[in-house]
């Protein structure tokens, strides 16, 4: 049997029907390949992390609030507070081979202090300023510096709200990373700026519970942040449960394990999966859904992530005129199911089916919510009250819940931070 076929034979030419089959099949091939794209027309964001690279030089300045509360510390020559203060100089040059510590006291106003001065926090008589204006000491952060803030954070709301505010707008959006460490000390002394008049509070040195918290408040790159909690934690020193860090960044990776479709899903054909570029090629006969799964690496110290503080934002570009042409969002992907568990996110996203007849690309962001509800360490909810007083949590303190979700909330509206993203691209 033999047809006529132009162009790949001459008009008029017997063509074998074997050869005709080949013929047919290379014109597919080419006509296939001129108009799919070449690539996603977007690009995959990298969340994952470089090792951190640790500087041998540190410069720091030493903040000791001196108000009248913090004299209940040193009442007692072994108190974790006088062990901690004495040990931070040594922690500091332990852990950085070169560098300057600068020691400086605030309350109504900022002094500095010579380190003969500085060891004189360890008496009852260096705590004289009246009332703590921490406004001051933050807004003196240098980006080239780490500066450690040694506090009760005993704040009223408006203080909390003011607070929150300058380190927003002189850390988080300066690039500056937050940390807090909070160390329960025994205590034996009057607590000023709670709600209600100062009352007097003694600590029982056999029961930890009793103890009364201080902060230590850390300002400045994530990096030295975390070498100064992890030396001062191998010392003894802090508890690493008890440390918070509050950075632009959660994660040090992000990669996409594995992308399915539910098995009785007739409306969808996974044509590929590429885990490496985080993209997934797919055909739709209807609306259908994927199931994806990102194995995440969790930043030490960084704040809890649950299921409901994700969102999920949509990119679409459509393959038109051999290019990929626009970048707008869309609902055309909405995501159905989200779960953490261990250091794994599984979300299933529904897609719905393309009208058009042209390859589309979406391009799916996970990233927080920043107006999502906060879950805090259960240390801060265990160190927290609303109302101290003489009868009711004498040794917890003010607003502490408050405070950290703040600075929180105050870090998400600088940079929301993205968790995950994934590729599709909807074959016509």
């Amino acid at each position: 049997m033999y047809f006529n076929v132009s162009p790949f034979w001459p008009a008029g030419s017997r063509i074998p029907g074997k050869q005709l089959i080949l013929a047919i099949l290379v014109t597919l091939f080419l006509s296939g390949c001129s108009k799919g794209p070449k690539d996603t027309g977007f690009t995959l964001l990298d969340f994952n992390d470089t090792p951190m690279k640790y500087s041998d030089q540190i410069n720091a300045d030493i903040y000791i609030d001196a108000t009248p509360s913090m004299a209940g510390f040193v009442t007692d020559n072994n108190s974790n507070y006088i062990n901690t203060l004495s040990e931070l100089e040594s922690v500091l040059n332990t852990a950085f081979k070169n560098g300057t510590v600068n020691f400086f006291s605030f309350g109504n106003s900022i002094q500095k202090l010579s380190r003969t001065e500085y060891l004189n926090c360890k008496t009852p008589q260096f705590y004289s300023q009246g009332n703590t204006f921490i406004d001051s000491v933050l807004s003196k952060n240098d980006t080239k510096k780490v500066s450690i803030i040694i506090t009760d954070l005993f704040q009223d709301q408006r203080d909390v709200n003011s607070v929150v505010k300058l380190i927003r707008d002189s850390c988080f959006a300066k690039g500056l990373d937050v940390g807090i460490a909070g160390i329960r000390s025994e205590y034996n002394g009057t607590v000023y700026d709670a709600l209600t008049a100062p009352y007097k509070y003694t600590s029982i040195k056999s029961q930890t519970n009793s103890f009364r918290p201080f902060y230590m408040l850390f300002i400045g790159k994530e990096e030295n942040i975390s070498k100064i909690v992890e030396t001062l934690a191998s010392k003894g020193r802090l508890a690493e449960e008890n440390v918070l860090l509050i950075s632009g960044r959660y994660i040090t990776k992000s990669d996409l394990n594995s992308v399915t479709k539910d098995k009785n899903d007739k409306n969808i054909s996974i044509k590929r999966v590429e885990e490496e570029n985080g993209t997934a090629w797919v055909s739709l006969n209807g609306d259908a859904a994927l199931n994806c799964v990102f194995d995440l690496g969790f930043k030490e110290f960084g704040v809890y992530i649950t299921p409901e503080n994700l969102r999920l934002d949509v990119y679409k570009k459509e393959f038109k005129d051999k290019t990929w042409s626009g970048n707008e969002l869309t609902n055309d992907i909405t995501s159905e199911q989200t779960s953490i568990t261990g250091n794994k996110l599984n979300i299933k996203l529904k897609l719905l089916q393309s009208k058009s007849n042209n390859f589309i690309s979406y391009h799916s962001v996970i990233s927080i919510n920043p107006n999502s509800k906060i879950e805090l360490p259960k240390w801060v909810n265990e160190f927290s009250s609303e109302n101290p007083n003489s009868m009711n949590k004498p040794q917890n303190t003010l607003n502490l819940d408050k405070f950290i979700e703040g600075l929180i909330r105050g870090s998400w509206a600088v940079s929301t931070p993205k968790i995950a993203n994934i590729i599709t691209v909807i074959k016509p």
